[in-house]
């Protein structure tokens, strides 16, 4: 593929401190490459600036990186695409995965919703310990 892009996420690595003093500053280890592949480096940009309107824009200093996140730790550096598995899924299937996670747990809520209507108004439903065979009393 001729001038393709990705993202490459890294997580912030905070400073550690020892009695000595600061062991090293903080570094940014490699997370994965973002599930998208851009064909200009500004395609990119565009692409993350519009997921990140917290944040300063990816190319605000001419580094083609933005600042981390203080929420998720993560920031993002376009880099030349040379076939690189890419693992991390991009902005848009993140939301579409949150709204199937959230459609699934309302289907489950309403199932357990409408077991609890089918047994009536005046059967509750069993407390812990109360289902199966009684306990002997000692």
């Amino acid at each position: 593929m001729q001038n393709a892009y990705v993202l490459e996420a890294q997580r912030h690595i905070p400073p550690t401190f020892t009695t000595t003093g600061v062991v090293y500053k903080g570094i940014f280890m490699h997370e994965g490459y973002m599930d998208k592949v851009f064909t200009t480096k500004q395609q990119a940009n565009r692409y993350y600036n519009q997921h990140n309107p917290h944040l300063r824009a990816l190319n605000e200093h001419d580094t083609w990186r933005s600042d981390w996140d203080p929420a998720t730790r993560l920031r993002y550096v376009v880099r030349s695409y040379h076939g690189e598995i890419r693992t991390l899924p991009s902005w848009e299937n993140k939301a579409k995965q949150a709204k199937q996670a959230n459609t699934i747990h309302a289907k489950e809520a309403n199932k357990v919703a409408n077991a609890q209507e089918a047994k009536g108004p005046n059967e509750e439903t069993p407390k812990r310990g109360e289902l199966g065979e009684k306990k002997n009393k000692c």
